[in-house]
């Protein structure tokens, strides 16, 4: 286990990319990322897996489990819930119950805290991964979700 260093990891889109500890464990800093599936690290030059929070498991269970609640991961970074939106029409996971009942539960208002440019380009993602699975799950999302997105904010898209 390093104290300190680089650590490489294969994002989900198959790409490596490294990370630097800027301070604490590794465990603290895979506690610090957004969804189970996305804190997993292996240790460089070696096949040992570092998984706290399970994201081995919920991979393998095809599901999106945020690392702490859903309030707390999204208050830190609200754009988060548009990723999760991406990785469920990209893998084709599912959201798990706590995250689902969130999904269910909220206004979205933490969106209208999101510069209108950042919105606009993690909505291009979910589209760029498939434009019908993108807006079937954004209606799924409810009204409110959809008059934050394009209403409130005033996001324009160029879809083609």
């Amino acid at each position: 286990r390093p104290d300190f260093g680089t650590i490489r990891y294969m994002s989900l889109d198959g790409v490596p990319e490294d990370i630097t500890l800027s301070q604490g464990s590794i465990e603290h800093d895979l506690e610090q990322r957004d969804f189970t599936i996305n804190a997993i690290a292996r240790l460089k030059n070696t096949d040992t897996l570092i998984d706290p929070l399970g994201g081995k498991q919920d991979i393998s269970s095809k599901v999106i489990k945020c690392v702490n609640t859903p309030e707390v991961v999204f208050y830190s970074d609200p754009a988060r819930i548009i990723r999760a939106i991406r990785f469920k029409i990209q893998l084709g996971f599912d959201y798990d119950l706590e995250l689902n009942k969130y999904f269910q539960n909220t206004d979205f208002e933490l969106l209208q805290t999101l510069n209108k440019e950042r919105l606009r380009q993690e909505v291009e993602k979910c589209l760029k991964v498939s434009s019908r699975k993108s807006i079937i799950e954004f209606n799924t999302m409810g009204n409110e979700f959809l008059s934050i997105i394009f209403d409130k904010q005033s996001l324009s898209l160029n879809i083609k």
